[in-house]
């Protein structure tokens, strides 16, 4: 695929995931080549037009973005001592193919952030 100055968002998906759909992603292809603890998982899909087959949208999986609880036993106590373990995620793994824009990395973190308002809504913030 050639690279387009801008990623094209109508084509992204991205759906709450499962640690087996995109485990051999961050392994294979994500620079620390190993796996870490995990809270919220998001696939990011590319939209490559219907389905051969079924209704619906072919979906190419293209990346994943990854938030967890710190490691560190410092750093949550570094930002406020009014902040549990239970406030703060990190996010932990970002890997997105090469060739779908240059703001893609951007667009699929803003779009997380704020899908993780739902699906985590006992955090108060989000360090990287």
């Amino acid at each position: 695929m050639e690279m387009t100055k801008y990623c094209d968002t109508s084509k992204i998906v991205i759906e709450c995931s499962k640690k087996e759909v995109v485990y051999n992603m961050v392994v294979k292809k994500h620079y620390a080549n190993t796996w870490t603890a995990s809270s919220d998982i998001y696939a990011i899909y590319y939209k490559s037009g219907t389905h051969q087959f079924f209704d619906g949208d072919n979906l190419k999986l293209i990346g994943c973005v990854i938030y967890g609880n710190p490691v560190g036993f410092r750093v949550v106590k570094s930002i406020s001592d009014k902040l549990s373990d239970v406030d703060v995620l990190e996010l932990k793994r970002l890997w997105i193919e090469d060739g779908y824009g240059s703001n893609i990395e951007s667009y699929c973190i803003s779009k997380t952030l704020k899908m993780l308002k739902k699906d985590s809504p006992k955090t108060k913030v989000v360090i990287s």
